[in-house]
């Protein structure tokens, strides 16, 4: 493989955003209709925030994207484990997040459900805490409306 070829390769690795999708486990619906829209070349991670004992079947993904099921304690809230999760995925994920360019970010954060509280958390979270651009910011079914 020739210089080029291999540098091509690489510019193109590069436009392929790193995909973050958030679900709570009452949301499960609306996260199958998501990963059903990713392109078959995605990668990135699937957290998805489950109640004590509940057992989540199997996503149909894309091979390059991976699930973490995150069972909250009794005593937490399902927005304080994504949180958690989220926090630790944007510390290692987003650490150069500053030098993106906003109309072509890296990473394509998307959040399910319709608990206003819910997206409203993570999205200050991960635009404020961590530098994710507005427009790389998802909620709702499919990739719905971005966060402005």
């Amino acid at each position: 493989m020739t210089a080029s070829v291999r540098r091509l390769r690489r510019v193109r690795t590069r436009a392929i955003p790193s995909y973050l999708v958030v679900a709570q486990s009452a949301d499960l619906d609306d996260l199958r209709l998501t990963l059903a829209m990713l392109p078959i070349c995605a990668h990135g991670r699937v957290i998805v925030v489950a109640e004590p004992g509940e057992q989540i079947a199997p996503l149909a993904l894309p091979s390059r994207m991976s699930v973490t099921v995150r069972v909250r304690r009794a005593e937490q809230g399902a927005a304080a484990a994504a949180l958690q999760t989220v926090h630790a995925w944007a510390s290692e994920m987003l650490c150069d997040s500053e030098r993106d360019d906003p109309s072509e970010p890296r990473v394509v954060a998307w959040v399910a459900g319709s608990d206003a509280a819910f997206i409203d958390e993570l999205g200050h979270l991960l635009c404020e805490g961590h530098g994710l651009p507005g427009t790389a910011l998802r909620t709702g079914a499919g990739f719905g409306a971005a966060r402005a």
